[in-house]
């Protein structure tokens, strides 16, 4: 028997493949800025927890001590008592680990020692450069490098501590003062709820907790050049402070993605990699996401714990 004729199969021709190779390119295309959006928008979610996370145990704090932790400690022989002799003392991010579910980490520190002291025994070291999960912003490159100069001290280790991208709100209107001589961050006197030995109370918040930021979130400075990403001092062990004398993202206004550094008199301003503005957390606990191009004046306004300013809509 003779078999039928067989029919040939049809082919794609090489102009169709090239068309539907570009509608998939094109799909694809279109797609992308979609998943973009929805991993930042996962990243801004995670950040605003961070900040709300900081709030509960802020507050946890303040249940045990009735007042929100120092912001920080500048020693030096001129400075007035208590702050007497040399080096610097742990700051807030330091003494609420016990409520971030860092208690055995926070149980290792030895605070009988200040986190400069030259040379710093090894094992608060190894403490200090450990990266907390609840202190760094998902949206945010920066979590490599060490604090000031960015790189290792294998002579002076005591300068090396892990990054923390949430600052607390110091001064409305200034960031460094000067006394006797040394130069201190917002030597106790900053207007706001951390500044240099700050003991404020939620009874001290005179313009309404809810009307009074309390922490924000910062960036680094980059080392031209180099593979590190971050430095610039701003660190969960101490010098995480911020005026918001700048606004809000200033040097991403004069200069695109450039890092800005914690000590920088004139650089220096609430800031984070989330497009239009940053996250603040209040002091009642609440978290809000503050445009940059909000009013400055109300920005001050929030900044303050009891300047009597009238808050209008933000």
């Amino acid at each position: 028997m003779n078999s039928p004729p067989s029919r040939s199969r049809p082919a794609f021709t090489l102009i169709e493949l090239l068309v539907v190779i570009a509608i998939i390119a094109v799909l694809i295309a279109l797609l992308l800025p979609a998943v973009q959006q929805a991993r930042e928008a996962a990243r801004r979610s995670q950040c605003q927890n961070n900040l709300k996370q900081i709030g509960l145990a802020l507050h946890n704090y303040h249940d045990t001590a009735r007042v929100f932790p120092i912001g920080h400690g500048v020693w030096g022989p001129s400075l007035p008592p208590p702050l007497t002799g040399t080096g610097r003392l742990f700051g807030w991010a330091t003494h609420i680990l016990p409520y971030m579910d860092q208690a055995p980490l926070y149980n290792q520190l030895n605070f009988s020692k200040p986190p400069n002291a030259s040379p710093n025994i090894p094992e608060n070291y190894n403490l200090m450069m450990q990266k907390i999960p609840g202190y760094l912003c998902p949206s945010n490159p920066q979590v490599t490098g060490m604090e000031w100069t960015g790189s290792a001290h294998p002579g002076n280790t005591w300068e090396d501590s892990g990054p923390c991208h949430y600052l607390g709100i110091a001064d409305s209107t200034r960031t460094y003062s000067t006394v006797s001589g040394a130069t201190a961050y917002i030597v106790g006197d900053g207007n706001g709820i951390f500044f240099n030995a700050s003991k404020v109370g939620l009874r001290d918040i005179v313009d309404g907790s809810s009307n009074t930021i309390a922490v924000t979130e910062g960036v680094g400075i980059a080392n031209p050049g180099t593979q590190n990403e971050y430095a610039g001092g701003i660190t969960w062990v101490d010098w995480n402070m911020v005026s918001t004398h700048n606004g809000i993202n200033y040097t991403w206004r004069q200069t695109p993605k450039l890092k800005q550094s914690t000590r920088s008199n004139t650089g220096f301003s609430p800031a984070s990699y989330h497009t239009g503005g940053c996250y603040f957390l209040l002091a009642d606990g609440s978290v809000r996401f503050l445009s940059d191009n909000m009013n400055f004046a109300t920005l001050q306004a929030l900044s303050t714990r009891a300047g009597m300013e009238v808050v209008g809509e933000y």
